[in-house]
């Protein structure tokens, strides 16, 4: 393929990857106050286990001595 049609491809799959995100926050906007809370705290608390479990000094996936 020639340069033009590999930047054209690209660009491509970056409108699609933008667009899919764009409906993704719309969906996101939609839901209630109270629900989107709800989500961001289950993504935080996700986060923060997993950060935990990797962590060399784990102690079982408590939280009390990570200060993240």
């Amino acid at each position: 393929m020639t340069k033009n049609k590999d930047y054209r491809k690209q660009l491509e799959g970056q409108c699609r990857a933008l667009e899919e995100h764009l409906e993704k926050l719309a969906r996101e906007r939609s839901k209630s106050i109270e629900e989107q809370d709800q989500g961001l705290i289950l993504h935080w608390e996700k986060t923060v286990s997993t950060v935990v479990s990797k962590s060399p000094n784990s102690n079982g996936g408590s939280t009390d001595d990570c200060f993240i």
